[in-house]
């Protein structure tokens, strides 16, 4: 049984009479000392101040009250480590631990926690550390690389005049930027900094497409503090333009830098797969594999199959961009965005007057419009069997007609299907062509749905946050409990319900870190309520800002009823940090044409109307 605080107090007091209270209080920095479980014995005035507690002291109370996300660490320290520890505090990033184990008549933590932005103070005028300074500035500046280094969060937090030059801009621009920035902007084609940051591994990648023209190798290596988090990243660039000038190559150099230019830029699961996707799970990894397969062959029909929300537009683009059909165009067509005339009439062509419309002349359809690209059908089960054939003749023949017309068009495009249901249930009640279906079940995918990749839920909640914290310039991040919640929970919704969480999290969580957040989005269901068949479970809509117009709580049954919602206030979320539905469409990432829709669907007013300014 542990002992009282001030019995523990009295067993580590300093000799000759100095009061240890009277010492702690002298030190410039919070000092803090806690027994085995994790109870407060003593602790200093400045301690308080950091804490922004009000009592003058914190001793009795638990670790755990203090440091909600870095209490475990703290406990595991003052029981087994040996040695002193440095890190990042995950509840308050501005300041700084540093941990020592005691031994002896007292077994505990020494903790001091000093505000890394003061640092500079204590130290500045030391000598040995003047010097070492310089040095690393001459490194930094006259070294032949191109060197930045990055928070956790992604910001540039300094770079050289190297790094900077070769990017094609000013230093001074550079530093203080987000990286996800330098993507959006065209100054890189390669997220590797956010790689870094989720897998917590070094990443390298080859980059041609700077602005600059120069062609270059990356590479970020992660800097990890003792809790395994990523405290910031390093990234090293190196010219390689004079090795690919095609004057000074031989073939046999050609054919290295061919083989490296493949090495880096090829392969599914290192770089185009980690730069869409967070694949960590073993299931997740076997259908991109597939899907990359699929790619490098001459396919050009694809079924993609899974339940709603599992990102199959998304695979099918990973498909095109790795495919040799990348330079040519990609659209997408939800085929229950139309009535059956118009869905033919805007996938084939129509020519004037078909549709009962005589002022509208004729027009050319998406076939043609991709050439030789892709044309991705979402929710094509759900088309009526006579336009199923008309799609069947086409992928037998290349060949279509416009409605309307008899002239007889020639195409190369590869056209992908999705399903959100099996088609071999739905053939087998007439409701799709057979001929059709055992056509498409040739080359077909079927994604895995969120619940089945529990692996990777974490690491795409953070790559959401970091993309948020880009756009608008927060830094919020995942705690210990908000990971918790994350991993407790089954997502029914998949990825539409995952990311929805985190962009709420991320615009109204009051704290940075959100795991008190999203522990109260998630209201958990009664168990006894699913275990019946016959009865519904019940999902509560979770909290919600009133204030937003045309908000109103409601109770849903159901997957779509549920999908239904959270698409809803996804979009009247955007719509108030919105200016255009061209924004909405960038930051929700799909059409413009596709934002417009859905307003229509939920019967919501354009964005600008319900503008927040910040």
């Amino acid at each position: 049984m542990a002992l009282p605080p001030h019995e523990l107090t009295s067993n580590i007091n300093l000799r000759h009479n100095i009061n240890l209270t009277t010492a702690l209080d002298s030190l410039p920095i919070g000092v803090i000392l806690i027994n085995k479980d994790g109870l407060v014995v003593e602790s200093n005035s400045q301690m308080c101040t950091l804490l922004q507690f009000n009592d003058s002291t914190l001793v009795g109370k638990d670790i755990r009250e203090l440091f909600r996300a870095s209490s475990k660490n703290f406990i595991e320290l003052a029981n087994f480590s040996e040695e002193s520890n440095y890190f990042q505090l995950l509840e308050f990033p501005e300041l700084y631990a540093v941990t020592q184990p005691l031994r002896g008549d007292f077994s505990g933590l020494s903790i001091s926690i000093m505000d890394y932005r003061h640092l500079g103070s204590f130290f500045g005028s030391s000598p040995s550390t003047t010097v070492l300074n310089r040095a690393y500035e001459k490194i930094l500046e006259n070294g032949s690389f191109g060197i930045m280094v990055c928070d956790s969060c992604g910001k540039v937090i300094i770079a050289n005049e190297n790094m900077a030059l070769r990017l094609g801009m000013e230093r001074s621009s550079l530093e203080g930027l987000e990286a996800l920035k330098l993507l959006e902007r065209g100054y890189l084609n390669v997220n590797i900094v956010s790689e870094a940051i989720l897998t917590k591994s070094p990443v390298t990648s080859l980059v041609r497409y700077l602005r600059t023209g120069k062609t270059v190798t990356l590479t970020a290596c992660p800097i990890l503090a003792s809790d395994a988090q990523v405290k910031m990243v390093l990234v090293t660039q190196r010219d390689l333009t004079h090795y690919f000038d095609p004057d000074v190559l031989s073939n046999n150099e050609r054919e290295i830098l061919d083989s490296l230019s493949e090495e880096f830029s090829g392969r599914p699961l290192e770089k185009v797969t980690r730069n869409s996707f967070v694949s960590n799970s073993p299931i997740m990894r076997r259908t991109l594999d597939a899907a990359y397969k699929f790619s490098r062959s001459q396919i050009q029909t694809i079924l993609l199959t899974g339940e709603p929300g599992t990102e199959k537009r998304k695979i099918a683009r990973y498909i095109h961009d790795s495919s040799l059909r990348s330079d040519e165009p990609f659209l997408s067509i939800n085929c229950t965005d139309f009535e059956e005339k118009e869905l033919e009439g805007a996938i084939f062509g129509c020519e004037r007057g078909a549709l009962g419309q005589p002022d509208i002349h004729s027009y050319a359809g998406a076939i043609q419009a991709v050439g030789r690209g892709t044309l991705y059908l979402e929710n094509f089960h759900q088309t009526s069997l006579p336009f199923q054939l008309k799609i069947l003749v086409f992928l037998e023949k290349h060949e279509y007609c416009r409605v309307g017309g008899v002239e007889p068009f020639q195409s190369k495009a590869a056209i992908f299907f999705s399903a959100n249901a099996n088609l071999e249930v739905l053939v087998k009640k007439k409701s799709f062509l057979e001929e059709l279906y055992l056509k498409l079940n040739d080359f077909h995918i079927n994604v895995p749905s969120l619940r089945h990749r529990s692996e990777d839920i974490v690491d795409m909640a953070r790559e959401k946050l970091l993309h948020l914290n880009s756009i608008y310039g927060l830094s919020k991040y995942l705690d210990h409990e908000a990971i918790d919640v994350l991993q407790g929970r089954s997502f029914q919704a998949n990825v539409v319900e995952l990311e929805t969480a985190i962009y709420q999290a991320a615009l109204f969580s009051v704290s940075p870190n959100i795991g008190a957040f999203l522990k109260a989005y998630f209201k958990p269901v009664d168990p006894l309520a699913s275990s019946s068949h016959k009865q519904k479970v019940k999902i509560e809509s979770p909290p919600f800002d009133d204030k937003i117009p045309g908000f109103t709580s409601v109770k849903v049954s159901g997957l779509m009823e549920t999908l239904d919602l959270i698409e809803k206030r996804l979009l009247m979320e955007t719509i108030v940090h919105c200016r255009s539905t061209r924004e909405m469409a960038t930051i929700l990432g799909i059409s413009q044409a596709g934002v417009s829709r859905k307003l229509r669907k939920y019967n919501l007013r354009a964005p600008g109307k319900y503008l927040i300014k910040s």
